[in-house]
């Protein structure tokens, strides 16, 4: 399986059309083949919303059959001439787990990097705590992945975090308030390099959350 991120800027002046139609139309439509699970968020920037589609894919075949040459889902192809500073991520899932994403609110990416020959090892500790982390309070969804020709540096490949929540006080149970780490027990402080955490506000049937 594959977890594919699209982030994105909204061209200027045009939020709310890109926001009715995410809401409205993209996420409503029966999926392409090949998709397993989709949503998008936004968060508040520095310099306005940001947004992330995260696609779960059955392999690459379908993602690339299901995607454009710069990354963006057919879902999201008719207002792709609206959308700005992409920047296109894939990982291969190494864990998923979790009922869906159906009552989630909030998405949480945590990115990092793994020196290349420790990728084993910390495929084998980052999925051994998922089942505990399926037991905490507001947690719907988790999804660990290593990414697909995504070297940061010499010798490191980047690795993905996602977990699906059902609000924010569930985050900062978690977390025990430092929300820009990964959760408590999962922490693999000895093989991986941290370099952010972010969290967007998925969309309701009726109201996007105000951000």
């Amino acid at each position: 399986m594959i977890v594919h991120l699209l982030e994105y800027r909204v061209a200027t002046g045009h939020d709310a059309e890109v926001d009715s139609f995410v809401r409205h139309s993209a996420l409503r439509a029966a999926p392409a083949p090949g998709i397993l699970a989709r949503c998008v968020g936004r968060r508040l920037g520095p310099a306005g919303h940001e947004h992330v589609a995260a696609t779960k894919w059955r392999d690459l075949d379908s993602y690339g059959r299901g995607t454009a040459d710069d990354g963006i889902p057919e879902y999201l192809a008719s207002v792709s001439a609206l959308l700005r500073d992409v920047r296109s991520t894939r990982y291969r899932v190494v864990a998923s787990e979790g009922p869906g994403l159906e009552s989630a609110r909030i998405l949480r990416i945590y990115h990092a990097t793994v020196v290349t020959e420790m990728l084993a090892t910390w495929g084998r500790r980052a999925a051994e705590p998922i089942g505990r982390l399926l037991l905490i309070a507001g947690m719907e969804k988790v999804i660990t992945g290593i990414g697909v020709l995504a070297v940061d540096r010499p010798g490191e490949t980047s690795i993905v975090a996602i977990t699906a929540w059902r609000d924010w006080e569930a985050i900062l149970r978690a977390t025990a308030g430092h929300t820009d780490r990964l959760l408590l027990e999962t922490e693999l402080a000895d093989i991986e390099r941290p370099s952010d955490v972010a969290h967007y506000q998925l969309p309701g049937l009726k109201d996007w959350p105000v951000a």
